[in-house]
C-alpha cells in the first residue's frame, strides 16, 4: 500500500460502517505568544525561517520597519491542521454560521457523505491560541510528542536493537573463529620459536596458514594508485559524515531550515579534503611510491568531478522545462570555484604534510620474490560470487529501517530530526562493516592468499548493490513520480548516494583490516 502524506480527503466506508465521508473543512489551530520588540528584532535579524514581519526577501535594500512601543509583536510557535466533514446548507455557509463560535467537533454538524448531490463548499476555520510557555527555540518539540513521532521513535529503537544484534553476532563469530584460533596459533608459534633456539632440542618449525605468508602480506597490491584514490576519497566522505552528525547533535542544524543540512554537508566535505590528501600521501609512500602531486590532484578531483557533472546534468534538465528548482549559472560557478580554489588546495596542503611524515616500518620484511598462491587452498565460499552478495546483506540490515526515514525526508518532504538515532546507527554500521571485512580477510589469509588489499575494500562496499536495488524498490512502491525528468533525477541522485556509500564503506573496511593485520603480525 502506497503511503500518502498530507491530510485525508475523506473517510472510507470501511471505517464509518456507512457511506464514505468527504473532508471539505480544514480547521487551523495556530499557537502564538507575545514578545517584546528586542526579542522580535533579534529573531528577525537572525534570519531564522525567513522574515518574521512578512517582508519579502527580494527587496534587501528596503529597510525593516521597526515596531513602535505601541505595536505588539507575536511569534507563531505551532500550527495544527485537522480535516472535518461538514455538509453546508444549500447556497453555502451563511454569515451566521461562519463565526468564532463554530465548533466542528459539535454533534450538530452533519457530515458530508458521498451520497450528497449538489455543490460542495470547501471551507476553513482558524483558532488562535496564546501559548506563552512555548519558546521560539523549542517550537518543534510539540511535533516530537505526536502519535506519529511516538511510532517513529519505536521504529528507530527497533532499528538500533536490530543493529546491535547483528554486531553481537559478528563479534561472537570473530571471537569463536578468529580470536581463539589466533591465540592458539600465536602461542604455538612462539613455543616452536623458543624451542628452535634450544640446541639440545632440534625442533623444525612448521609454518602454515596465515603465518607462512608473513613475508608477502605487506606487498603492495596491483593498481595501488587506484586503490589509494578510492580509499582517500572514502576517508573524506567518512570525515564529512562524522563532522555533520556532530554539528547536528550540537543543535546547530534546525529541522526548519532544510537547506542548512546540505550546506553543512558541502562545507564539511570541502574542508575534509585535507584529510583525503593526507591519507593519499601516506598510502602512496607506504606502497613504495614517490612524491606525486598528480595523484593528489586525482584524489581531490575524483568525487567532486562526479558530483559536479551529475548536478550539472540534472540542472540542465530542470532548466529545459523551465523549472523553478534549477539553480542559476552563477551558483554552478560558485561551486566550481569552491572545488578548484578551496578543496584541491586543501588536499595539497594535507598531502604536503603526509609526504613529510616518515612511513612506519612493517612488522615483517617483504620478500624479494613473491610467493606463489595455490588457489586450491582457498575455501569455495570465498571464490563464490554468492559470498560477495551475502556480505553486503549485513550492513544493509543495519541501515534498512533508518534508510526509509532518510528517503522519506529527501523525496517526500518529511522532517527528519532524530540525529541522535542516526548517529548511533552510523557507529553500529561502521562496526558491522569493519568486522565483516576482518572475518573475510582472515579466512583469505588462512588459505595462504596475501592479496587482501582490494578484498578489504570491495567486500565491505558490496552493500552498494543491495542499496541500489532498495532504491529501485522504493521508487516503485514509495513514490508517485510520473515525470521522466523527475525519474531521471531520482536515479541520478540515488546513484551518487550509492557511489558515496561504496567509497565510505570500502575505506572503513580497508583501515579496519589493515589495523587487524598489523596486530596479528
Amino acid at each position: 500500500q502506497r503511503r500518502v502524506h498530507g491530510y485525508a480527503v475523506g473517510v472510507p466506508r470501511a471505517c464509518t460502517a456507512g457511506p464514505s465521508l468527504i473532508n471539505n473543512h480544514l480547521h487551523f489551530r495556530i499557537q502564538y505568544h507575545r514578545v517584546d520588540k528586542d526579542t522580535m528584532f533579534s529573531v528577525g535579524d537572525s534570519g531564522v525561517d525567513g522574515e518574521i514581519k512578512g517582508q519579502s526577501k527580494k527587496k534587501p535594500k528596503q529597510k525593516k520597519q521597526r515596531a513602535t512601543e505601541d505595536t505588539e509583536s507575536y511569534l507563531v510557535v505551532g500550527v495544527t491542521i485537522e480535516p472535518f466533514s461538514v455538509e453546508w446548507p444549500e447556497g453555502g455557509p451563511a454569515a451566521s454560521e461562519c463565526h468564532a463560535d463554530f465548533n466542528p467537533y459539535s454533534a450538530k454538524v452533519v457530515p458530508l457523505t458521498t451520497k450528497f448531490r449538489g455543490q460542495i463548499y470547501w471551507t476553513y476555520g482558524v483558532t488562535w491560541v496564546e501559548e506563552p510557555n512555548i519558546r521560539w527555540a523549542s517550537r518543534w518539540d510539540s511535533y516530537l510528542r505526536t502519535s506519529t513521532a511516538d511510532t517513529n521513535s519505536r521504529i528507530h529503537w527497533l532499528s538500533i536493537l536490530n543493529t546491535i544484534l547483528i554486531v553481537l553476532c559478528l563479534v561472537s563469530a570473530i571471537f569463536v573463529s578468529v580470536v581463539r584460533i589466533l591465540r592458539r596459533q600465536i602461542a604455538q608459534y612462539n613455543l616452536n620459536f623458543d624451542l628452535s633456539k634450544d640446541e639440545t632440542l632440534e625442533v623444525q618449525r612448521e609454518e602454515s596458514g596465515w603465518k607462512v605468508i608473513s613475508g608477502d602480506v605487506f606487498r603492495a597490491p596491483r593498481h595501488h594508485a587506484a586503490l589509494t584514490v578510492f580509499v582517500a576519497s572514502g576517508s573524506q566522505i567518512f570525515v564529512m559524515v562524522c563532522a555533520t552528525l556532530t554539528i547536528s547533535l550540537a543543535g546547530f542544524l534546525s529541522p526548519a531550515r532544510r537547506g542548512a543540512f546540505m550546506t553543512a554537508l558541502l562545507s564539511t566535505f570541502v574542508l575534509s579534503a585535507a584529510v583525503s590528501g593526507y591519507v593519499a600521501a601516506r598510502m602512496h609512500i607506504k606502497f613504495g611510491g614517490t612524491k606525486s602531486w598528480l595523484l593528489i590532484f586525482q584524489v581531490g578531483s575524483f568525487v567532486p568531478t562526479i558530483l559536479f557533472t551529475a548536478f550539472s546534468i540534472c540542472n540542465a534538465l530542470l532548466r529545459s522545462v523551465k523549472s523553478s528548482g534549477s539553480v542559476p549559472v552563477l551558483t554552478l560557478l560558485s561551486l566550481l570555484c569552491l572545488w578548484l580554489l578551496v578543496a584541491i588546495p586543501l588536499a595539497l596542503v594535507g598531502a604536503s604534510y603526509g609526504f613529510r611524515v616518515l612511513p612506519t616500518p612493517n612488522p615483517k620484511k617483504t620478500n624479494a620474490i613473491p610467493r606463489p598462491i595455490d588457489p586450491s587452498l582457498e575455501p569455495n565460499f570465498l571464490r563464490n560470487e554468492i559470498v560477495f552478495f551475502a556480505t553486503g546483506a549485513l550492513p544493509l540490515a543495519a541501515l534498512f529501517l533508518e534508510l526509509r526515514f532518510i528517503l522519506a525526508s529527501v523525496w517526500q518532504g518529511v522532517v527528519y530530526y532524530v540525529f541522535g538515532f542516526l548517529s548511533i546507527i552510523f557507529v553500529l554500521w561502521a562496526i558491522t562493516v569493519a568486522l565483516t571485512s576482518i572475518v573475510l580477510v582472515y579466512h583469505k589469509l588462512t588459505s595462504e592468499n596475501y592479496n587482501w588489499w582490494w578484498v578489504s575494500f570491495i567486500f565491505p562496499s558490496s552493500c552498494g548493490l543491495h542499496i541500489s536495488l532498495f532504491f529501485v524498490y522504493y521508487f516503485f512502491t514509495g513514490l508517485s513520480i510520473t515525470s521522466k525528468i523527475a525519474s531521471t533525477m531520482y536515479f541520478v541522485y540515488m546513484g551518487l548516494a550509492v557511489v558515496m556509500y561504496v567509497l565510505c564503506a570500502g575505506a572503513v573496511g580497508f583501515f579496519a583490516t589493515w589495523k587487524f593485520i598489523l596486530v596479528i603480525y
